[in-house]
């Protein structure tokens, strides 16, 4: 019977309560070799108005059970939260089962607050005629493989020095590698990955710097930390040239148009993105039209291998970062930094 409670051994293997709110975490074993990790939560408060502890329950996605619950006797609800199919002796001291625990200490610790948020969402509703479309929060549990090569994490607790060093070592040098490739879709780019590179190259040059909600007519804004410069820019990636017909244009302009605080309008474009890099030399980012259009505002035109060669630059020891800030503030126009 898959009720969470039923097989050959159910055993408690972490607990916790949040509030009113009891839980256990328990491991049920079954004939078949296959073992499951159970959330169990009951409360035995009731309250005189508003949602009560086994709605929210029922509604977040827990099931009820109607048998006797060994761990909780004020009415359990239960969700499988992981299933290994294989169970062994010592596997709880394994990555994969620690994660579990780890899941169902941080989901304790938050239940009754979310409790209290939904009640709080509930009379609110209640007020303005209008009722709630929960949707379940818990999801498909998660799948336990645990493998020969994997280690067992006791197994830290004595590891060579020489290897917690080089593990320390590679940690560093792995964070060091995913800054630096963030870099990357500055030169092949487009939509929210390129975003996201002109925005960490941003932050790499010193500024605050952050996406805008959707629709508004700058895709970032950016300031210096003291608040002196402030940026908003629009960024697009593309297969050739900017052409005048470009609807970043339309937005940059009437970013121009309706800004507040003196931002420098900067449009960061990715073109010839398809074309290695090798083989973009001569090639007119910018159409004669498109820079006439702009000239006449004190808009900076830049591509995406621009702001590539400034990290370059800074990361060699060639040019200092607040150089770079002020070139870009003061600078109108079309900026052929990486020619």
């Amino acid at each position: 019977m898959d009720d969470g409670h039923t097989g050959l051994k159910s055993s408690q293997v972490n607990q916790g309560q949040s509030g009113n709110f009891k839980l256990v975490l328990s491991a049920l074993k079954h004939s078949s070799g296959k073992s499951e990790f159970v959330l169990h939560v009951a409360s035995n408060a009731w309250y005189s108005f508003g949602l009560q502890p086994d709605q929210f329950l029922s509604r977040i996605g827990l099931t009820p059970y109607h048998g006797q619950c060994p761990f909780l006797h004020d009415g359990c609800f239960y969700h499988v939260i992981a299933v290994a199919q294989q169970s062994f002796p010592g596997m709880e001291h394994f990555t994969q089962v620690q994660h579990i625990h780890d899941s169902f200490r941080r989901f304790a610790e938050k239940l009754n607050d979310l409790f209290q948020l939904c009640q709080q969402e509930e009379n609110i509703l209640r007020e303005i005629d209008l009722k709630s479309s929960w949707q379940p929060l818990v999801g498909q549990p998660v799948q336990i493989e645990i493998q020969e090569r994997d280690i067992p994490v006791w197994v830290s607790d004595v590891k060579f020095p020489q290897l917690r060093a080089l593990e320390e070592q590679k940690a560093l040098l792995q964070k060091q590698l995913d800054e630096l490739n963030q870099f990357l879709p500055l030169l092949y780019g487009t939509g929210d990955i390129l975003e996201k590179a002109v925005l960490h190259t941003l932050r790499f040059l010193g500024l605050d710097a952050e996406q805008t909600e959707k629709g508004f007519t700058a895709d970032i804004r950016a300031q210096t930390p003291d608040g002196s410069m402030k940026f908003g820019l629009e960024v697009t990636g593309i297969n050739g040239q900017v052409k005048k017909d470009s609807p970043k244009l339309t937005q940059l302009m009437e970013f121009e148009r309706i800004k507040e605080y003196g931002e420098k309008a900067v449009l960061v474009a990715n073109t010839y993105n398809k074309i290695p890099i090798s083989q973009r030399k001569g090639l007119e980012d910018f159409t004669p039209q498109v820079l006439s259009f702009l000239s006449v505002h004190p808009i900076l035109i830049v591509t995406g291998w621009d702001l590539y060669c400034m990290v370059r630059d800074v990361l060699e020891g060639s040019q200092k970062k607040e150089e770079l800030i002020e070139k870009l503030y003061t600078t109108s126009g079309r900026l052929n930094y990486g020619s």
